[in-house]
């Protein structure tokens, strides 16, 4: 082993290289950590929606519907709100006979045609496994009524869930 020496030169900080140096290893460690934060809130969020959309029909589920009922009705700032039910017979009857893709796909045409007939800000969900519910924001009665009734009447047309064109009447 070599004996331990004294340098002849002194050691001194060099202020640029140090700064330099410690600007890019806070660079280095931003991006992880904010890369990190990213990776971890996606699935929280997901997982959160997942918690709130009705699997089969990809509409909104009861609770949260009556969750924003209830943050609706509590806000002062709330003029007007329609809730609206909307019960298909019809449907009863096939989800005891048709096989669940088949179902699944009625149900998600149902969802779809529903939102079609809506406003961007008025929510969708299942209430129940034949009814569907419809919050209306700022929407008095007579407008919740007509906008309803053009809802009932394009779920009233055939709705085809094959790709052989076979179809189902909802009533």
């Amino acid at each position: 082993l070599d004996y331990a020496r004294v340098p002849t030169v002194p050691i001194r900080p060099v202020p640029l290289r140090d700064s330099i140096l410690a600007l890019a290893l806070g660079l280095v460690m931003g991006a992880v950590l904010s890369i990190i934060r990213e990776q971890l809130s996606t699935p929280i969020e997901a997982f959160l929606q997942r918690a709130w959309v009705d699997s089969i029909s990809n509409a909104f589920n009861r609770k949260y519907i009556e969750d924003q009922l209830d943050e609706t009705i509590a806000d002062p700032m709330t003029e007007h709100l329609a809730l609206s039910l909307v019960r298909l017979d019809g449907l009863s009857v096939l989800l005891d006979v048709l096989p669940q893709p088949i179902i699944q796909q009625v149900l998600r045409n149902v969802t779809d045609t529903m939102k079609e007939q809506l406003r961007g800000n008025d929510l969708v969900g299942r209430w129940d496994r034949n009814t569907f519910s419809v919050l209306m924001y700022g929407t008095q009665g007579e407008q919740a009524t007509a906008t309803m009734r053009r809802v009932q009447s394009a779920l009233a047309k055939p709705m085809s869930y094959t790709s052989d064109g076979e179809t189902v009447v909802l009533e």
